[in-house]
């Protein structure tokens, strides 16, 4: 017995220190605190964490740039990023209609690179879409693509390329080619009139 009632002095003792640590707050003994077998659980408080932020979005302007400008930024990023930005300035290529020339002042390069951007978002409003970072923008043109709504500008940069207006010296592996799509037939429409 006198085990058990110095073994409760000692907790009394460390709950004492324990609150004066702590702080002003209600005294509790052993006696209130819950035991395992209880039902009720106390309510703790944990800190509430900041979500974390994201960063703004990425304009397709600033994606031309590093692309032409500053390509050992966008190495030095994870894989799947460095695809997205390379397919975001394939399909940016498309939307140059005079053609481009890369190869020349940065100036040349980040102009090209706002044009492409102002004709691409056209384009979508026009097609009723409105996204504004990359990432979402290459996701719709990729449907897109998919869907053959972009053939005619592929043929139209395909024909820039041949006359030599679409000048690019990049390395052949960091561009992304886009080819024409056969645009899907309704399978119903097939069996009109049979």
């Amino acid at each position: 017995m006198q085990l058990i009632d110095k073994l409760s002095s000692q907790v009394e003792t460390l709950s004492d220190r324990v609150a004066s640590l702590e702080g002003p707050t209600t005294q509790t003994s052993p006696k209130d605190c819950p035991r395992p077998d209880d039902d009720v659980a106390p309510e703790v408080e944990h800190p509430r964490r900041a979500k974390p932020q994201r960063a703004r979005a990425k304009s397709l302007s600033s994606v031309w740039y590093e692309w032409f400008c500053d390509m050992q930024n966008i190495k030095r990023q994870n894989r799947r990023r460095y695809h997205e930005a390379k397919v975001a300035v394939g399909f940016m290529k498309l939307s140059l209609p005079d053609g481009y020339d890369v190869s020349g002042t940065k100036a040349q390069v980040w102009q090209a690179g706002k044009d492409a951007e102002a004709n691409i978002l056209a384009f979508l409003r026009e097609q009723n879409k409105k996204p504004k970072a990359y990432g979402t923008v290459v996701k719709t043109l990729k449907r897109m693509h998919t869907e053959g709504k972009l053939n005619d500008q592929i043929l139209r940069h395909q024909a820039l390329t041949t006359q030599g207006l679409a000048v690019d010296a990049s390395h052949p592996r960091t561009v992304h080619v886009l080819l024409p799509q056969s645009v899907p037939t309704d399978p119903r429409s097939d069996n009109v009139g049979h």
